[in-house]
């Protein structure tokens, strides 16, 4: 974080702390204010002291998804998104054009009035070897991704909904993604845009070596599994939200399916709103210039005489 940054985030806990907020710091943000304010270090979810009631981001749409991997086994609390970064697609609350950030967090956390919270979906991601031992686990915000890696051959991939087996994926990977992440990763691979109310996990395949493999979108209920071929020519790596990263060898497996626990977004309009106006604003979504009117003259021209006289 740049001094800016740290400056405007100095500034919300020394506007919380006179409201006699606790205000808790997760490393590396406590290490670089702790200083200028009185706050107390949080250690996880997993900490003996207080659990946060609701959790302050400022940067990007990258600080909500490290903030996602703060509670990996626990509900998380709501969160509030002031975007500071490159794009601030899920950071509603633009710290330039909503007012001073101290009456945003009275508007959200003191009004007697409720506001609108995204309960964004997760997806629970378990990597499961070919003994049936889970050597990883994950709650993904946006997407989970299956690649090659550096290998030169591609991926030879089985997969299964609810055990039935639908297709070997011979690809540069797949990617699930949940509705937030539907306009990530799997947007560049050709994947569509879901309405972040939709309960529904996107399946979009990485330059799959086949014309006829599309996305497909199933239901939250479903069951996703994916396994490495055994005679597949390499093994294949997993990608957690872009962070955390995970080999599958031949034989191994990736469950997921739709986590318990959502991440509530608190909301600066609505979920339409919101969404819409972020496709707009930051992907410029459908823009074109507005086709003139037609020229009246033509509206009023007489129909051709179609018949041969």
């Amino acid at each position: 974080a740049n001094e800016e940054e740290l400056d405007m985030a100095a500034r919300i806990c020394a506007h919380l702390s006179s409201l006699d907020v606790e205000v808790l710091l997760a490393d590396p943000l406590y290490e670089a204010v702790n200083e200028r304010v009185a706050a107390t270090r949080w250690e996880g979810e997993h900490d003996a002291g207080p659990a946060p009631d609701f959790v302050a981001t400022l940067g990007g749409d990258g600080l909500l998804l490290y903030a996602n991997t703060l509670f990996q086994e626990t509900a998380p609390p709501p969160v509030v998104a002031f975007g500071a970064g490159s794009l601030g697609f899920l950071a509603p609350f633009d710290v330039d054009g909503d007012g001073p950030l101290e009456e945003t967090l009275d508007a959200v956390g003191m009004e007697a009035e409720p506001w609108p919270v995204s309960l964004r979906m997760r997806l629970r991601c378990r990597v499961v070897d070919q003994n049936g031992g889970e050597v990883a686990k994950h709650e993904a915000l946006n997407e989970v991704a299956i690649d090659r890696g550096n290998s030169p051959f591609l991926s030879a991939v089985e997969c299964y909904c609810n055990d039935e087996h639908l297709t070997t994926a011979q690809a540069d990977g797949l990617i699930v993604a949940t509705p937030t992440g539907s306009t990530a990763y799997s947007l560049s691979a050709g994947g569509p845009m879901v309405h972040p109310s939709v309960d529904a996990m996107v399946f979009t395949p990485i330059c799959p070596h086949s014309l006829s493999f599309r996305p497909i979108v199933f239901p939250d209920s479903c069951e996703l599994r994916f396994e490495v071929a055994p005679d597949a020519r390499a093994d294949v790596w997993v990608t957690f939200d872009g962070r955390s990263r995970v080999r599958l060898a031949r034989g191994d497996s990736l469950v997921v399916t739709a986590s318990p626990h959502p991440l509530p977004t608190v909301l600066r309009l609505g979920n339409t709103a919101d969404w819409f106006g972020g496709l707009r604003v930051h992907f410029n979504f459908n823009v074109r210039r507005r086709q003139k009117p037609i020229d009246p003259v033509f509206l009023n021209a007489p129909e051709e005489d179609g018949g041969s006289g």
